[in-house]
């Protein structure tokens, strides 16, 4: 999420939607928290990310990386620390996939990955199914984003002067929100975690298949089916309602070390 202030918000969903402005906070450990225990308790070896920016999510995982983001921000985190290798490509996630093979630089594919490029969720899509590639049976992808605090941060593009809620007003999340009910539909078999995690929840990805292209082959009609779909403050606590979250710490309890897996 862009620019998003410390969440001033107690109570559970029914007291935030019930105010003049309906807002759905996340209670749990930030999600930087949470991928720097996932680091920790997964000891991973190989990290992928996309959307760079300021580097802290980046900062959390100390092995080798590649971080992808066509615009790096003025870099605030020491994200080179504890990694041996980390290669950096300022471009689009489309044009790396177009033109690099992430095996080159991660050798046996990533143990975890961090999608959180453009916030629209046709970009999102192409990020997972092309991510999903170069995944191993112990991969864990997690999407950010999904879980908006309220509707109006879900706009496909920023409007900061037209919102109501002026203390969300430049927080953006766009539409990726979609992504759940897309994976839910048209790939029932990855195990979805999604997990109540500050300022606007982690969705954690397992049983990946590399070799799947249901997505890929129904790009198309995923995307007109869900470009005219939009959420509204009753749509989005009905879909909140729905998704069944999950205490960040409740995930991390069940995490186990990756055995050490030889480099192909």
């Amino acid at each position: 999420m862009t620019d998003a202030p410390a969440d001033p918000v107690a109570g559970d969903a029914a007291d935030a939607a019930a105010g003049p402005f309906p807002r759905f906070p996340r209670k749990g450990r930030s999600y930087l928290k949470v991928l720097a225990e996932v680091h920790r308790r997964r000891k991973p070896q190989r990290y992928f990310e996309i959307g760079v920016n300021l580097g802290a999510s980046m900062a959390c995982f100390g092995c080798d990386s590649v971080g992808v983001d066509p615009q790096m921000g003025r870099v605030a985190n020491d994200f080179t620390r504890g990694k041996s290798r980390v290669f950096l490509f300022q471009m689009t996630s489309d044009d790396f996939f177009a033109s690099e093979d992430l095996f080159r630089y991660l050798p046996g594919g990533y143990d975890v990955a961090f999608l959180d490029g453009m916030h629209q969720y046709e970009y999102l899509l192409r990020d997972f199914i092309n991510t999903e590639r170069y995944a191993h049976p112990g991969s864990i992808v997690f999407l950010h984003d999904c879980i908006p605090i309220n509707a109006e941060m879900t706009e496909r593009r920023p409007h900061p002067a037209a919102r109501r809620d002026p203390v969300y007003r430049s927080a953006w999340t766009g539409d990726v929100w979609k992504l759940v009910p897309i994976l839910q539909r048209y790939r029932p078999d990855l195990t979805m975690t999604v997990l109540d995690s500050a300022p606007t929840g982690l969705v954690a990805l397992t049983g990946l298949d590399p070799t799947s292209r249901r997505l890929g082959d129904h790009y198309a009609q995923i995307v007109k089916a869900f470009d005219a779909v939009d959420l509204t403050d009753d749509a989005l606590a009905g879909y909140i309602e729905s998704l069944g979250v999950v205490d960040p710490d409740v995930f991390l309890a069940g995490l186990e070390p990756l055995a050490d897996r030889p480099v192909p």
